[in-house]
């Protein structure tokens, strides 16, 4: 799959970087790293961490406490160091990480598309649009950009990471179904019908779920009786993303989710 830098409004975007399914940072050049780049998983998750908080400065004591609880200031520091270093040889660029009003953060300098704040703008285009025709082009554009969940493919469970997933999870089945309400307004049961098809098939938080609808639906001859099971299943997901974000805002007392990210940093 060849990735290319989609036009953005930030002028000369230094990288290109996909959070929505399979991570993939895409260089200006078109050259796209791969996972074996990064030192490990750890670092990759610091880049993104930077880079979704790029509006303000990230101190030590936060940092510490997302990625390295039991490890002391001085050797937090040595690894964003290490971080910055990886990635002044990623990106070719010389003090990528800059130390800013008490805290870390990328280089003013540095500009860069994410395909999750094109995600948002074209549902918040999308939502205000009159016209029903632009609107469903600027939903059918949202829904391309979806891949897969965000960071689903990082083995870690963190509280951020959970609540950016189930914020982008929502935006997209909310999607859908105004994609496919639109659909039906014209009459394109047909264009509804594999719509829905082929995203349930995309990874989902019931992936098993999606799997077992998706067959029997494909076997249905029946466009309007197929339309009525997907809508089922995006209705339980929905049911599902609401328990899990009730999750999140009051999380049971665990074992801290970083202990196990700092673990898989140390074993890689």
């Amino acid at each position: 799959m060849r990735h290319h830098l989609r036009p953005t409004p930030t002028k000369n975007p230094i990288f290109a970087l996909y959070l929505l399914g399979p991570v993939h940072l895409c260089l200006q050049t078109g050259r796209l790293i791969r996972g074996t780049s990064w030192a490990n998983n750890l670092q990759k998750a610091l880049f993104i961490y930077l880079t979704l908080n790029r509006d303000h400065a990230t101190t030590s004591t936060e940092f510490q406490q997302q990625f390295w609880p039991h490890l002391s200031a001085a050797d937090v520091e040595q690894e964003i160091t290490a971080v910055s270093q990886n990635l002044t040889r990623i990106l070719n660029l010389p003090n990528p990480i800059v130390w800013v009003e008490g805290g870390y953060q990328l280089h003013e300098s540095i500009s860069f598309w994410l395909d999750i704040d094109e995600f948002d703008k074209l549902l918040a285009q999308a939502a205000a649009e009159p016209d029903p025709a632009h609107e469903l082009l600027l939903l059918q554009q949202a829904i391309t950009l979806y891949r897969g969940d965000f960071l689903r493919k990082l083995p870690f469970n963190q509280e951020w990471i959970t609540s950016w997933r189930t914020h982008f999870q929502q935006g997209h089945l909310a999607a859908l179904q105004k994609l496919n309400a639109l659909y039906e307004q014209v009459d394109s049961m047909e264009s509804a019908r594999m719509n829905y098809l082929n995203e349930i098939k995309a990874e989902s938080i019931s992936a098993v779920n999606g799997r077992s609808f998706s067959h029997s639906a494909e076997t249905n001859s029946s466009p309007t009786q197929t339309l009525r099971q997907c809508k089922r299943l995006i209705s339980l997901l929905q049911n599902e993303l609401e328990i899990l974000l009730e999750e999140c805002s009051h999380p049971l007392d665990e074992p801290d989710s970083s202990m196990n990210l700092a673990q898989e940093g140390r074993r890689e």
